[in-house]
């Protein structure tokens, strides 16, 4: 996984100004000041915490699936949205609207209703005989490794919000630190004692002489390479264009497709072992999934209810993060000033172009008025000549 990740430094380019994107409605536009560059050097270290997070969120809800089975583990892990809406409000100091609270709610509900029908349903065999000690010590691990994984994903909002960081910066960094802390525990496990194949606890070697021996394992290693790449990247784009909530609500939704993925492949081909079997109790995980979707949708103002003053909130909110960035950004009063100077200029230019037009037009209606009075004045002049001449 962190290899996959680490293949991200090498779309960093020599670090150059980037202007910041806050967060705002699509009628709305914030003038701010570039960023400095950040060096690498320091974001290569900042980015160390969100990696040490990753890393135990790894291998505690790895050990968290010992016990349990693959839809129970999948279940669990959506209890990162509440871990995160907590650690936003409370760490980052955001404040969440009604409706975006609503939502949360509903999202919660939802998963505890597929939670509920995970559990009840028929034990795969594939789980083995772990006994409910030991499934609630899987539950607890899970849950653990979310709260752990909430924190990285506010940590990595902070980072690509406040620092002037790329999204392949982060993802590349925290896979380099990653690899390297990994075969730091993978050379500590390896002497620790154990009952699997030789008496070691971790025989990493033994990993590498199956992939010499294994075209197929080498192709299934590379592909999965790949998709750890391709996911990462995209969840930072997430979070860097939205936020860690909204990223992880996404999060919540893969359950869904990796169930139905599940069905999918049992009934193409009940013989095999493979996939999940449809039960009495699947009716409640599908009601489950609609309620979570319903969540998302409020939290996302894609359904407004009526009951929330969505305009109110949204204003207020929308001005409180127009004034934390312009105060963390420190834009300068010249910066307004100049702006204020240069919208006088445009409107004393237009001004001026006005009034000569105006100008004009009376300066050419008094040189017709001239002309008319000039025109009846050689009139009389050649009657009185007449008149003179008949004289």
């Amino acid at each position: 996984m962190f290899v996959g990740m680490s293949f991200c430094l090498f779309g960093i380019r020599k670090p150059k100004t980037k202007e910041s994107e806050p967060i705002l409605t699509s009628d709305e536009k914030e003038i701010v000041e570039s960023k400095p560059p950040t060096p690498l050097k320091r974001i290569s270290i900042l980015v160390m915490a969100p990696a040490t997070c990753d890393l135990i969120a790894t291998f505690v809800s790895g050990v968290g699936l010992l016990w349990l089975s693959g839809s129970v583990w999948q279940m669990f892990r959506n209890t990162v949205i509440i871990f995160t809406a907590f650690l936003a409000v409370v760490y980052r100091k955001h404040k969440l609207p009604k409706y975006e609270w609503f939502g949360v709610i509903i999202v919660v509900i939802g998963l505890v209703l597929v939670g509920v029908a995970t559990l009840k349903a028929p034990e795969d065999t594939s789980n083995g005989s772990s006994s409910v000690t030991l499934r609630a010590i899987g539950i607890v691990l899970v849950v653990i490794s979310q709260f752990v994984w909430a924190f990285q994903t506010i940590l990595e909002e902070q980072l690509l919000h406040d620092v002037n960081a790329t999204e392949w910066t982060i993802v590349g960094f925290e896979g380099m630190w990653g690899f390297l802390f990994c075969i730091v525990f993978m050379i500590i496990a390896y002497f620790l004692p154990g009952k699997d194949g030789n008496g070691v606890h971790e025989d990493s070697l033994d990993t590498f002489v199956m992939l010499y021996h294994s075209g197929v394992l080498i192709a299934f290693t590379l592909t999965y390479i790949a998709v750890i790449f391709g996911y990462n990247i995209l969840g930072m784009y997430i979070t860097s264009f939205s936020s860690a909530l909204f990223r992880n609500i996404l999060e919540g939704i893969r359950p869904f497709l990796i169930w139905i993925t599940l069905l999918i492949v049992y009934y193409s081909s009940p013989d095999s072992e493979l996939g999940e079997k449809w039960t009495s109790w699947s009716w409640l995980e599908l009601v489950g999934f609609i309620v979570t979707i319903f969540g998302t949708f409020v939290y996302n103002k894609v359904i407004k209810l009526p009951f929330f003053f969505y305009g109110n909130e949204q204003n207020k909110s929308n001005n409180q993060q127009k004034h934390q960035i312009l105060k963390e950004e420190n834009l300068s009063d010249d910066s307004n000033d100049d702006l204020y100077n240069d919208n006088n200029l445009i409107e004393n230019k237009d001004e001026n172009e006005s009034n000569d037009l105006e100008q004009n037009n009376k300066e050419d209606t008094n040189n017709n008025n001239n002309k008319e009075d000039n025109k009846d004045l050689n009139q009389k002049e050649n009657l009185i000549e007449k008149s003179e001449n008949k004289d």
